[in-house]
């Protein structure tokens, strides 16, 4: 099992996605932790587990209202990048 954590200031609610390059079996489970209430303003730690069996992770993405704000692709240099979009501060330190 892998985890990716992200800290973030956000006032709604937030989803991830993982995509992985199927090399036998794809995905198994995702269990995503986010806050379900947060003050604006106030950090909120959002996590992403998850199982790829075999396969190689490509990518873990986060949206806010359909906008990505967040990417960390581990064969990239930066791995992480963050995007702006409203309401969503990513602190990728």
């Amino acid at each position: 099992m892998a985890s990716m954590v992200v800290k973030l200031a956000v006032n709604v609610l937030l989803w991830g996605v993982i995509q992985a390059v199927s090399t036998n079996g794809g995905l198994r489970w995702v269990r995503v932790n986010v806050p379900q209430y947060r003050v604006p303003g106030e950090t909120a730690l959002l996590q992403c587990d998850y199982d790829l069996g075999n396969d190689t992770l490509y990518a873990v993405k986060w949206y806010k209202d359909h906008e990505e704000f967040y990417r960390f692709v581990p064969k990239t240099r930066p791995q992480a990048t963050s995007y702006p979009v409203e309401g969503a501060r990513v602190d990728v330190s």
